[in-house]
Formats: C-alpha cells, structure tokens, sequence
C-alpha cells in the first residue's frame, strides 16, 4: 500500500509540475510568441516577444546575470522613422527621414580650415591658433561622443592674421535675418573668395567641407555675421563647395545673445556645430527655440546656463545613436513598458532614448537629463526627464522666423509652428503659451505627460531614471 501510494503521489507530483511551467518557458531567438512586450526566461536568458516585420517573435534574449530589468523595443527601429512630410521648407534641411546629403558628410571624417582675417581698423593680435586648436579639439571631443565615433573633423590652422586692406567698420551687417533679404549672401561670398585668395599655399583644400573665418575681437563690422551653405569657391588645389562662417562684432559685444563676452566666447566651438549641422541635413531651433537645452535650440547659452547636447531625435536622424541606445515602439505596439533612462548629458552607456511613433507624422520623444558631463552649466535642478513632440508635417512659418528674430516667441509657443514642442507635464496651470523657466519643461519624480494616447509616467530618480509609457487609459 506505502508503494503504491509513493507511486501516486510521484506521479501527481511530476502532472502538477508540469501544470506550473510558463507557456513561454520555452523561449528561444526568432520562434514564434504571442504578444508584443511579454517576457520569458529560459536556460538564464530574458526573452522579450517583439514585432518584427508582421510576425511577433523572440528577441535574441539577455543573460539575467547581465540585467534583469533592460527593456527592448516593442517595434522595428524602421516604424519610428517617420519621413519629412513638410509641404513647405524655410530650408532645405530634414525634420525626419531620410537626411538629405549636404556638402558636409554624416559620417567619416571631414575636413575643416580656420582662417584668421584680420583689418585695418582690427589688426590681429599673437598667434591665431592658439583660440582656433582650442575651439578645434573640444568640437573633436564632442562629435567623438556624440558621434559614437562616426563622425570627426580634422582641422587645420593657421599661426599667422592674414591682412585685409579694408576697414571693417564700412562693412554692413551681413546677417540676412537682420536685413530681411538675401542680398547680403552675394557680398559675404565675395569676401569669402578674397579671404581664401589671401591665404595663399597656407592650406590644403581639398576635401574641405567647412571654413570657419576668424577674426580679432576688436572687429567693428559685419554685424551679426552669416553662413554660406553649398557654396562653390576657388581655391589653389581647384573648386571646393563648402559651408562657411563669418562671426561679426555683434558676437564680441558685451551683453549680445544676453551672456557676458567671456562666456560666449567660451562657446565658440558649439556656435560652429551648430551651423555645421544646418549644412549636415539638419533643420535644427526647435523644440524649444532659443532655451538652452540643446544644442540645436541655443548654440551658445542665456543667462539660464547652456546644454552642449544634441537632441535624441535628430541623433537619431544622424544615425549616430546605436540600436541599443534607443526604445522604440508604435502605439499599437505599445504596453505599458518600464524603461531605464541613461542621462544623454554624461558618457554612461545605456538607453538614451524613448522613441513612440503615434502616427505616420508624429513621435513622442523621452530622453533622461543631467546638469552633468556636457551640461554642468545647467542649473542643478535641471535633473530629471524631458518629454517632447515631434511632427513631421510643420515647418518654421513666417510668424515664427519674425518672432525669433524679434524675441516676442517664447521658443516654445505652439502660435508659432515648429517642428517640435517640449510637453509640460500634467496639471500644470496656464499651458506653453507663457514664457517659462528651462527647467519647467522637466518632469520630475512622480509626475506623468499625457499626450496623443500616451502616458509617460516618472517612477525612479537616481544615476538613471526609470520610466513607465504606456497607451492612456
């Protein structure tokens, strides 16, 4: 009898063991699973089901020991690039996919000139490439990480001013935003010519994409100075077409851009990616126009402070995120999804960014900031998570460039159409029409943004920040 019911209970054992194994127990890369965010774990791996193509299935799985609390896509990176679909362009530069190649490359590297010119009425004091190798090795240093190293320039110099005989004072503000035409494109290039034919064999042009023209600080012309783009120029190694810069004494006037002279002048090297990037594809001032929170929306900081750091979404644009920097998900995709966020100001690896594609059109976009690494000069409290709408169908009217150039917008305006707004979080009073501290924008732990069908709740603050996005419910 004690045999036999030995026998038994083994048996019933060995049935309700069976009975307790998870149906996706038996998880492995590629095989067929059943909903879109589910996980399993088998043989000391997390399998996460995902929608590739039409089919849900396994990811490639992640050893428990390696993390047990990394999320994964929910969609295809592909579902989250939405296309251009401006039907108008102040510029020809891309809000979505796919960037349009300019005269500067994406990737590799690239090669740029300093030319020091100096006048009759500003001579150029000391050696020119001390200021210019300072500038050149920060921007090295930037686009090195912001980059992960697909992008670099490679910089030449020059110890000595190259003399032009005119005064600078004659020279009218060449900004065509300040004039409100485009003629002064004409005479910015000609001096552009004449600077390059002054140089004489002091550089190598060839390959050259990007020239940027210094000058003493005690310039008394071109105003607020300009950029040529796609521009075509004569030099001794033959025709190169370039983007190029010219700085004018409006940038070394105390008070300009509303920081002290020291301070801008520290920044010179995110003033030159910036337009670098106008002439890589990217559209750049927005979201936010002018807050100091990226590096396309204020090159070089306000009384605010200044954030060196590119936005996620035109990294994402670059291509220089990698696919594991980077949660992606439809909104049919979407469950409600715990994701750890990596601060994009400072070199820690890991998710940099949540991507939600809510139509063909528009993507909701989360990044986790840090007043750290490339953003010390932020204010301390701007430490938390940045939430933002993108919609590939607005572009820049023209209330929007006059309220720029006036400062009657607040950046953030939705009267003046951008091609990104920074989302308040929820409940807060008065809505994105009212001039606000940079610091507003960023949720802060225990606070959610609710927009187009989505929910983005702020669970955990730390090193990272966790979050839960999920459909509205």
């Amino acid at each position: 009898m004690n045999k036999r019911l030995t026998a038994f209970l083994s048996i019933l054992s060995l049935f309700l063991s069976t009975l307790l194994i998870p149906v996706n127990a038996a998880a492995k890369a590629g095989g067929a699973c059943t909903k879109a965010g589910i996980t399993s774990v088998t043989s000391g791996k997390t399998y996460t089901c995902i929608k590739s193509g039409k089919k849900l299935v396994w990811d490639s799985g992640v050893s428990i020991s390696q993390s047990s609390e990394l999320s994964k896509s929910l969609s295809p990176l592909s579902e989250c690039k939405i296309s251009d679909q401006r039907l108008r362009k102040t510029q020809p530069n891309n809000v979505g996919f796919p960037i349009t190649k300019q005269e500067i490359p994406i990737s590799g590297t690239t090669k740029v000139v300093f030319l020091p010119v100096d006048f009759a009425d500003a001579p150029g004091v000391g050696d020119p490439s001390v200021r210019t190798t300072a500038i050149a090795e920060k921007m090295k240093s930037w686009f090195k990480y912001f980059s992960n190293g697909k992008f670099n320039i490679d910089a030449q110099h020059s110890k000595s001013w190259f003399h032009s005989s005119l005064k600078s004072s004659t020279i009218p503000n060449v900004h065509p935003m300040s004039t409100g035409t485009n003629e002064t494109a004409s005479l910015a290039n000609s001096f552009a010519q004449e600077w390059i034919d002054l140089s004489g064999n002091t550089f190598d042009f060839s390959g050259v994409t990007a020239i940027f023209f210094e000058f003493p600080e005690s310039v008394k012309g071109f105003g607020d100075g300009t950029q040529g783009r796609n521009i075509t120029l004569k030099t001794k190694q033959g025709n190169i077409t370039v983007m190029f810069n010219i700085t004018g004494n409006s940038w070394f006037t105390e008070g300009f851009m509303g920081v002290t002279n020291k301070f801008r002048a520290d920044h010179f090297w995110s003033f030159y990616i910036h337009e670098m990037f106008h002439s890589m594809g990217l559209a750049q001032h927005a979201p936010g126009n002018g807050i100091p929170l990226f590096i396309g929306s204020n090159q070089t900081g306000t009384p605010e402070g200044f954030a060196g750091v590119l936005d996620p979404w035109e990294s994402f644009l670059l291509g220089w995120l990698n696919e594991s920097e980077i949660f992606c998900a439809t909104l049919n995709d979407l469950n409600s999804s715990k994701v750890e966020l990596t601060p994009i100001d400072t070199s820690k690896s890991g998710m940099k960014a949540v991507i939600v594609q809510i139509s063909n059109h528009q993507v909701l976009v989360i990044c986790s900031r840090r007043p750290e690494g490339w953003s010390t000069e932020l204010p301390k409290s701007a430490s938390g998570i940045l939430v933002y709408e993108v919609n590939t169908t607005r572009d820049r009217n023209d209330e929007a460039v006059q309220a720029d150039a006036n400062g009657s917008d607040n950046g953030n305006n939705p009267l003046f159409s951008k091609w990104a707004f920074y989302l308040l979080p929820d409940g807060v009073s008065g809505g994105m029409s009212i001039r606000r501290n940079l610091t507003e924008y960023i949720l802060r732990k225990g606070q959610s943004v609710t927009f187009g069908g989505v929910k983005v709740n702020y669970l955990e603050a730390g090193l990272t920040d966790k979050v839960t996005v999920g459909r509205k419910a």
